[in-house]
């Protein structure tokens, strides 16, 4: 329960963030110019790209000045590209005008677009269920304490039923009390006290770094990290 709260407050985090990054951009439809959120574009559509515009969607150059385009979000080349120019006249979402004005006609959209197949690939990904470090490291202790419990169990039974007769004097108290240190020995409350000591880990980079975490095991994995590579995009 603590965990999915902790989760849920970061997901609704996010969710606000990404409200709050919400654009809109100059738009010619249908003879008329409006104002309209990026979300709301559709293909046809001419949008008017000025310097500091974050492009909202794969946009075909019409008409205006030769302009810089910051690709690095894509390409990672840290020099502005030309377009229309030895790239083409495509401008890719994701991009952002650096100088210059031009309109541009609405190629692809939302997912349709370069930087959206790249992040549904990635979404992708993340639909496989996959254990991570810590997780198999807890895994690991439970197998080791049910393994030496069914050693103990078994240790129990021949002692007390070959040693002190159990078999022949009392064979259901025997195996009740191979049973109760059986169960004893189980783990129950170990996923709990983890579920909470990731919990606060997390309300804690909330409040003291404003850092917003997505997955509780994902702390445990950043912690055993010992070396974190990247390529020139980050």
């Amino acid at each position: 329960c603590l965990g999915f709260h902790e989760e849920y407050k970061a997901k609704k985090s996010l969710d606000e963030l990404s409200h709050q990054l919400e654009s809109e951009v100059a738009v010619r439809r249908n003879g008329e110019t409006l104002q309209l959120n990026v979300k709301e574009l559709v293909p046809g559509d001419v949008v008017l790209l000025v310097g500091g515009t974050i492009v909202p969607a794969d946009t075909q150059w019409i008409k205006g000045d030769t302009v810089s385009v910051d690709t690095a979000p894509l390409t990672g080349e840290p020099i502005p590209r030309k377009y229309p120019g030895d790239h083409g006249d495509i401008i890719l979402s994701g991009t952002t005008v650096v100088a210059g004005e031009c309109y541009g006609r609405v190629m692809r959209t939302g997912e349709h677009t370069e930087i959206g197949n790249a992040q549904k690939e990635i979404m992708a990904d993340k639909t496989v269920t996959v254990v991570s470090v810590f997780q198999k490291k807890i895994m690991l202790v439970v197998q080791i304490l049910v393994s030496a419990s069914f050693a103990l169990v078994i240790a129990v039974l021949l002692v007390q039923g070959l040693y002190y007769n159990g078999f022949q004097d009392n064979v259901s108290q025997t195996i009740l009390d191979a049973l109760v240190i059986l169960i004893a020995s189980i783990p129950i409350a170990l996923p709990l006290v983890l579920q909470v000591n990731m919990a606060l880990g997390a309300s804690h980079l909330a409040t003291t770094y404003n850092a917003v975490v997505t997955s509780l095991p994902a702390l445990q994995d950043i912690a055993s990290m010992s070396m974190l590579c990247s390529d020139k995009t980050g």
